[in-house]
């Protein structure tokens, strides 16, 4: 388990942050200190939810329609990318420096 845990560290901090966020959103009142970090973790994936709802708008206009919460649940799954993708750019990252220090 802790191996396949080290590999996907920014996965598990964009899964964490999505559940503040729900819980926030839901339930509202954070203390201070987790709210400051939320603002900044939260960033990758509000960039992806700025051009999941630009492309829908533009898809299907500004009102809302019937396909209107599957477009919410999408954009919060397709909002965990930038940090998949950081796990991807370490894992490569590490391989590379492993592979030099081999030679």
């Amino acid at each position: 388990m802790w191996p396949r845990v080290r590999n996907h560290v920014c996965s598990l901090i964009g899964l964490s942050v999505l559940a503040v966020f729900l819980v926030h959103e839901t339930f509202g009142g954070l203390p201070n200190l987790a709210e400051q970090a939320l603002r900044v973790l939260i960033v990758p994936m509000y960039v992806v939810w700025l051009a999941f709802t630009v492309a829908q708008v533009a898809i299907a206009g500004p009102e809302p329609t019937a396909m209107s919460p599957y477009f919410r649940v999408a954009s919060l799954i397709i909002g965990l990318a930038p940090y998949a993708l950081f796990d991807r750019l370490i894992q490569r990252w590490h391989a590379r420096s492993s592979l030099t220090e081999r030679t």
